[in-house]
C-alpha cells in the first residue's frame, strides 16, 4: 500500500469522524431544546392555571392586577400571587401579563385594543399571557388565556 492510499483512508476516517461528532453534538442541542421547550410549556400552563385559581378565589385579585405590567406568580401553600419579584423555576424564567379586553360597542365581539370601531374596555374580563424562557437555550413558549368574572364578584 503506497503513501497515498493512507493519507486517503486517514482523511476518510478524519471527515467522517469529525461529521459523526458534529452530529451527535448536534442531536444532543436540539434534545437540550425540545426538553426546554416541553418544560416550558408544562410551566406556561401552570401559571394560567394559577392565575385562573386566583380569578376563582377573588376577581378583585386579578382585576386590580396593573395592566401591562411584568409581574410574577408567588405560589406558597396557602395561597397565589402575582407580585414585583422576578420568579425563577428550575432555570426557567416566568413572566406574567394582565391585559384589558376591548368590545366593539355595537355588539360584544373583541377587538384589538389599535381596532379604529368604537370600542369600551370589558371591566370583566381580561387576558392573561404567561411567558416562559429558558435563558441558556433560548427557548420561550407564550400562553394566553380570556378570564371573566364568572362569578359576578364585585370590586
Amino acid at each position: 500500500m503506497g503513501l497515498i492510499e493512507v493519507l486517503v483512508g486517514a482523511a476518510v476516517v478524519t471527515v467522517v469522524l469529525g461529521l459523526s461528532v458534529a452530529a451527535v453534538n448536534n442531536f444532543v442541542e436540539v434534545g437540550k431544546k425540545t426538553a426546554d421547550r416541553v418544560a416550558a410549556t408544562y410551566l406556561a400552563q401552570e401559571g394560567v392555571e394559577a392565575v385562573r385559581f386566583m380569578r376563582d378565589t377573588s376577581w378583585v385579585s386579578l382585576s386590580g392586577v396593573p395592566v401591562d405590567t411584568a409581574r410574577y406568580l408567588d405560589i406558597s401553600p396557602t395561597a397565589i400571587a402575582l407580585t414585583a419579584t422576578p420568579e425563577v423555576v428550575d432555570g426557567f424564567e416566568r413572566v406574567v401579563y394582565v391585559r384589558d379586553v376591548y368590545r366593539a360597542t355595537a355588539g360584544d365581539d373583541i377587538v384589538a385594543s389599535t381596532s379604529p370601531v368604537s370600542k369600551a374596555v370589558d371591566p370583566e374580563t381580561k387576558v392573561v399571557e404567561v411567558t416562559v424562557s429558558a435563558p441558556e437555550s433560548g427557548v420561550a413558549v407564550t400562553l394566553g388565556a380570556y378570564l371573566s368574572n364568572v362569578w359576578g364578584e364585585s370590586p
